[in-house]
């Protein structure tokens, strides 16, 4: 009995861990696409490669954006997301955008991502107004509802920026909990004709702490076992998003009697157990959690 309730404490706090969501998909546009990422624009007209009029897109370097400027890589992996951070019309914005689910409950939130940028105020008339990046919580409305990041890049000169930043931003998510919301990465650029410029964003990350059990959140929700009670054989079908590890049977004196293994399963699972009449406790684990039902054998 006591390894059974050691068994069970250990379970237990399993279950205290918390669920961290990632609310960005391809935030390093690893699959050479800009999909799920909209790109839009205002004012600006996309001219094309080899250009100073270019918003953004999935590539592999900055070579065919502007011209006299240092070439820019990815921070990570093969594709980064680039555009000229210039334009030939005032007032030009090329937008990147994606829509994401808030959680509805918040605990922390941390947006993370890499910018690299090159400029030459040099080779143009003299610039008045910054050139600025700006990432923007936007309702589906299309109203603003809060600002994640601003940087303003002006000067005389050549001008270079390359940095990573990790923004908590839990308290800038209010009135969107439980909603679908607008994640929105704009170059701004004011002036035109003030000299060259190229940007790559990479690594982008949107991580939310709901604070829901983990199992609670998928395993707990999405597992059955039936017949149950069974003459030792049941069905496992779990219908949640977690890779399923294995399956233990364990006495009531906490001892494991049985064990299956789950690794590249999908979908409901016939199991068998040859064990005598009584009641066992099936554990259930998962790459990242744990849990647990009691199974009836008659």
């Amino acid at each position: 009995m006591k390894k059974a309730l050691l068994l069970l404490a250990a379970i237990a706090a399993v279950n205290l861990s918390t669920a961290q969501v990632e609310l960005l998909s391809n935030g390093s546009f690893e699959d050479g696409t800009a999909a799920p990422w909209t790109i839009d624009a205002v004012n600006g007209v996309d001219a094309g490669p080899f250009t100073c009029n270019e918003n953004w897109r999935i590539q592999s370097d900055s070579v065919d954006l502007c011209c006299c400027l240092t070439d820019i890589l990815p921070s990570e992996g093969a594709f980064a997301a680039f555009t000229s951070f210039d334009s030939n019309i005032d007032n030009t914005e090329w937008i990147l955008e994606q829509v994401v689910s808030i959680p509805s409950t918040i605990v922390a939130a941390t947006f993370s991502f890499d910018f690299t940028a090159e400029f030459d105020f040099s080779l143009g008339s003299p610039i008045t107004a910054p050139r600025e990046l700006r990432i923007d919580v936007y309702r589906m409305d299309g109203t603003p509802l809060s600002n994640i990041w601003t940087d303003t890049f002006i000067g005389s000169g050549l001008l270079s920026v390359n940095y990573s930043e990790s923004i908590d931003v839990s308290g800038l998510l209010s009135g969107v909990e439980g909603m679908d919301a607008r994640i929105r990465v704009t170059a701004i650029i004011p002036e035109p004709g003030t000299g060259p410029g190229k940007t790559m964003i990479d690594n982008m990350s949107f991580i939310v702490d709901d604070g829901l059990n983990v199992d609670e959140f998928d395993l707990e929700n999405g597992l059955t076992i039936s017949p149950n009670p069974s003459q030792g054989e049941f069905t496992l079908d779990y219908q949640g998003r977690e890779q399923l590890q294995s399956a233990i049977i364990y006495d009531i004196t906490g001892k494991q009697v049985a064990s299956f293994d789950l690794s590249g399963s999908a979908g409901p699972k016939a199991l068998s157990a040859n064990l005598p009449s009584g009641m066992y406790l099936l554990q259930v684990v998962s790459d990242s959690s744990s849990a647990t039902r009691k199974l009836i054998i008659r």
